[in-house]
């Protein structure tokens, strides 16, 4: 990912998709690297990709969550009543901070 260029306020160049130098603000790309269970965040509008998996990998499986705008998806019904967690994922789920994580909290300003 091209650390700042969520600040660009514009699309990564198209011409440019494939470049491994493709920089922003004189920023170069950085690699997220990940182990199996673990969990990146950041902003979608910042460029990112997947780079080419090595010679000898396999690839690789993820899972991307886009979450939507609190002030309008909860204002029709809170995650309490709704969301896309399994039962065993809510059960899961036992400190406030795990919880408020996967969006189940109190109503606040945007609920309601």
């Amino acid at each position: 990912m091209v650390p700042g260029s969520h600040r660009s306020g514009r699309l990564a160049p198209y011409d440019r998709l494939r470049d491994d130098d493709l920089s922003y603000d004189g920023r170069p790309p950085v690699l997220l690297e990940a182990k199996a269970g673990d969990v990146a965040l950041f902003v979608s509008d910042a460029w990112h990709r997947g780079t080419p998996a090595g010679p000898d990998g396999f690839g690789r499986l993820f899972v991307q969550c886009h979450y939507g705008r609190r002030d309008i998806a909860q204002r029709i019904l809170t995650t309490d009543e709704v969301h896309h967690l399994s039962p065993d994922a809510v059960a899961r789920a036992t400190t406030d901070r795990a919880r408020t994580l996967v969006g189940l909290h109190p109503a606040y300003f945007y609920d309601g």
